[in-house]
């Protein structure tokens, strides 16, 4: 009796570990995939994309940013960002046998915010993006090429061209400092790509929780 008595306490004790341990594994994998965004927090995000022009032909390019949270549930992040677009104005228009062959980069920056849709207990952060900004050309000039040969270069105008632009995209945190994010958001006015261009990328950004004492 005194075995049978021992051994079913024994078993109710190690049933009450197993579960023990459990809940402990689960709290730890919670606490891993958590994200928390406090107000004074700080996010720096490298990317890598395309602006697609109107007529097709995507020009490659890369960048950062930076974005600040300044309300207290995380759900505004002002933000400034800078890419370049190298060979984004190159173009090609042939006239008989003449032909203007344009080539230059693009450098983007702009400023505005994201708006997160906070979904709770989610690692995955949908947000729209709205801004404002310029494109500054670098680096252009158009060759007029005559049968085969350089006949003369002219150099193009490298003037700011102010631009706005609106879209969205999802954050997705693989730890709570660090995540892949990949947005899509159209550009305007129509006239730097004689339409409206189209930009999506993707990248990685690491976040700075703000110092508490």
């Amino acid at each position: 009796m005194k075995i049978r008595s021992f051994c079913a306490a024994a078993a109710f004790a190690a049933s009450l570990s197993i579960e023990s341990a459990q809940a402990q594994t689960d709290k730890v994998a919670t606490q891993k995939t958590e994200v928390s965004t406090k107000q004074g927090d700080w996010e720096l995000g490298l990317f890598t994309g395309a602006v697609i022009p109107p007529g097709g032909g995507a020009k490659i390019g890369g960048g950062a940013n930076l974005a600040y949270v300044i309300d207290k549930w995380g759900v505004i992040l002002p933000y400034g960002e800078f890419s370049v677009l190298p060979g984004a104005l190159n173009s090609s228009v042939t006239a008989g046998n003449e032909t203007f062959k344009t080539t230059g980069g693009l450098l983007d920056f702009h400023f505005g915010a994201h708006i997160r849709i906070p979904l709770k207990k989610s690692n995955i952060k949908p947000y729209f993006v709205i801004a404002a900004g310029g494109f500054k050309p670098y680096s252009v000039s158009t060759d007029d090429i005559v049968g085969g040969k350089v006949f003369g270069t002219l150099p193009g105008s490298e003037s700011v061209e102010f631009a706005f632009n609106y879209g969205g995209g999802i954050r997705w945190y693989v730890t709570p400092l660090i995540g892949f994010r990949v947005e899509a958001k159209a550009y305007g006015p129509e006239s730097k790509f004689g339409g409206t261009p189209v930009r999506v990328m993707g990248g990685i950004f690491f976040q700075f929780k703000k110092q508490t004492h």
